[in-house]
C-alpha cells in the first residue's frame, strides 16, 4: 500500500506533471509554429530617453529606444516613455508622475522596464535630496507591483558637460551631486541598475554642444551599453539553447524559478532544493509541489528546456529560441 505523501507516490505526479508540459511545449497550437510573443520593454525618462537634439528628433528613430530596439532585434518590443524636462519629484510643473508617458508606460504591460530619471531633479531648483529617495523608490514600486511582473532597471544618470551657473540648469555639478544619492540607492534597494555615469565619463564627443543632451553616437552608446547588461542578465538554462529564460531578479545571489530555489553554482549548473519554498507571489510551496517542479527539471536534465509549472514563476519568463551572440 503506498502511502498519500510516499515518495513513490510523488514521483508518479512528477512524472506525470512531467509528461503533460512536455506535450504542452513540443505540441504548437494550431496556426502556432512556436510563435513567441515579443518580449515588451519600457524606456521610461526624460529628454535624454526621448531623445532630444538628435537627428531623428524626439521619440525618433535616433533615440536610444530605437537603436535598442534594433540591437536587441525582432524578439522585443521596445518602446518610447520618455517625457522632455520632466522630474522624478513631485510639485515640480513637469513631474514624471503626471505625464501621458507614465499611464502608457503601464498600460502596455511591459516585461521590462528601463527607468532613467533624475537629470533634470539635479537642478538646484528641484534638488531635494530625501524626497527623491523617497519618489524613485515609490516608481520603481509601482512598476514592479504591475501585472506583468516586469523586471525593472534603474540606470545611473549620465554624465553632463555643461559648466552653467544659476539654478535652472543641468550642470556637472549638479549630476556629480545626484550620483552618488543614485548610487547608494541601487545599492542599498539591491536594485538591477545599468551605470550609464561610468559608462559616459570623459566621452565628451558622443553629446551636443549643450553637453546634457547626445547625439546620435551618443544615443546609439547608451543603447548598446543597455543591451549589453540586459544580454549578460539573460540566463540561459542548458546547452540546447531550445529555451531561454530572461531577466530573472536575484535575492542574495538566488535565482528563484517555479517555487523552487535554485543557486547557480561557479560552473553555472543549477543546485535545486526540494524543501518547502515559495512562489513567485510569496505562496508558500510544500515539498510535494517543491518535488513536481524539481524532478520536472532535473528530467529535463537541466540541458534542454526550462519549464516555469503551472505559471507560477513571478520573475522569469520562458521565451523561444531567439538567443543570439549580442552584436550591432
Amino acid at each position: 500500500m503506498i502511502h498519500r505523501n510516499s515518495p513513490f507516490r510523488l514521483l508518479a505526479a512528477a512524472l506525470a506533471v512531467l509528461t503533460l508540459t512536455l506535450l504542452a511545449v513540443m505540441v504548437p497550437c494550431e496556426g502556432e509554429a512556436h510563435a513567441a510573443a515579443p518580449i515588451k520593454v519600457a524606456c521610461v525618462g526624460d529628454s535624454l530617453t526621448d531623445g532630444s537634439k538628435s537627428s531623428g528628433g524626439k521619440k525618433g528613430d535616433t533615440a536610444y529606444p530605437a537603436w535598442l530596439g534594433r540591437i536587441l532585434g525582432s524578439g522585443y518590443d521596445v518602446r518610447n516613455f520618455g517625457a522632455a524636462g520632466d522630474t522624478l519629484l513631485r510639485g515640480t510643473g513637469w513631474s514624471y508622475w503626471d505625464s501621458a508617458e507614465f499611464r502608457q508606460s503601464k498600460e502596455f504591460a511591459p516585461d521590462i522596464v528601463i527607468i532613467m530619471l533624475g537629470t533634470n531633479d539635479s537642478k538646484d531648483a528641484y534638488w531635494n535630496e530625501t524626497l527623491y529617495r523617497t519618489e524613485a523608490k515609490e516608481l520603481v514600486r509601482v512598476y514592479r507591483d504591475l501585472a506583468s511582473r516586469p523586471v525593472v532597471y534603474f540606470a545611473s544618470s549620465p554624465h553632463s558637460y555643461r559648466v552653467a551657473p544659476g539654478t535652472k540648469y543641468v550642470s556637472v555639478n549638479s549630476v556629480n551631486r545626484l550620483h552618488p544619492v543614485q548610487e547608494s540607492l541601487i545599492r542599498d534597494e539591491r536594485w538591477n541598475t545599468i551605470d550609464l555615469y561610468a559608462a559616459t565619463a570623459n566621452r565628451r564627443q558622443l553629446y551636443d554642444a549643450d553637453g546634457v543632451h547626445f547625439n546620435d553616437d551618443g544615443y546609439r552608446f547608451l543603447a548598446e551599453q543597455i543591451a549589453g547588461v540586459m544580454h549578460r542578465s539573460a540566463q540561459i538554462i542548458g546547452s540546447t539553447g531550445r529555451e531561454r529564460v530572461i531577466a530573472n531578479e536575484t535575492e542574495n545571489g538566488t535565482t528563484k524559478r517555479a517555487g523552487v530555489e535554485f543557486g547557480l553554482t561557479s560552473q553555472g549548473t543549477a543546485a535545486g532544493n526540494a524543501g518547502d519554498s515559495s512562489d513567485g507571489n510569496g505562496d508558500a510551496l510544500r515539498g510535494s509541489d517543491a518535488v513536481v517542479a524539481v524532478i520536472a527539471m532535473l528530467s529535463a536534465g537541466i540541458t534542454g528546456a526550462a519549464l516555469v509549472l503551472g505559471g507560477r514563476s513571478r520573475h522569469a519568463r520562458v521565451e523561444g529560441v531567439r538567443s543570439r551572440p549580442y552584436s550591432i
